[in-house]
């Protein structure tokens, strides 16, 4: 999906980068090996949009026009709203905040269990099939 491979790449940097940096100096780390490949990205898909808004079915081409301005809004948001997201999420995780319930914190015991048992797995999908009997 377009914005969505755009979020992958700036994660992706970020967690390339070094923990012992600033926050600050991590964020723009990031941003500075990712921007320019996401920058390329909503541009040749802003001018691929644009060029198809010259087809001469209206409904195409109005679809094409606001495709064309919504990669250009997503972009705008990937480099603002995005990051100041992540920059949010990582400052939960170093105070030691649950995902969906940030006012409630994690023990250390809770935050070095697995998420998910086998038992848990086996009871929710079953138990795995052997080889010999597929």
């Amino acid at each position: 999906g377009i914005g969505v491979d755009d979020m992958y790449v700036i994660v992706n940097q970020f967690q390339l980068t070094k923990e012992s940096l600033d926050l600050e100096d991590r964020v723009g780390i990031a941003m500075k090996n990712a921007g320019i490949p996401i920058l390329y990205t909503s541009v040749t898909d802003f001018i691929a949009f644009l060029l198809g808004s010259t087809s001469s079915l209206k409904g195409i081409s109005s679809f094409c026009v606001y495709a064309a301005w919504a990669i250009l809004f997503d972009f705008f948001l990937q480099c603002t709203m995005f990051i100041a997201i992540l920059v949010w999420d990582h400052r939960r995780k170093e105070a030691k905040k649950m995902d969906c319930c940030i006012c409630i914190g994690v023990t250390e015991s809770e935050e070095e269990k697995p998420r998910f048992s086998r038992a848990m797995t086996e009871e929710m999908f079953g138990k795995p099939k052997k080889a010999e009997d597929l």
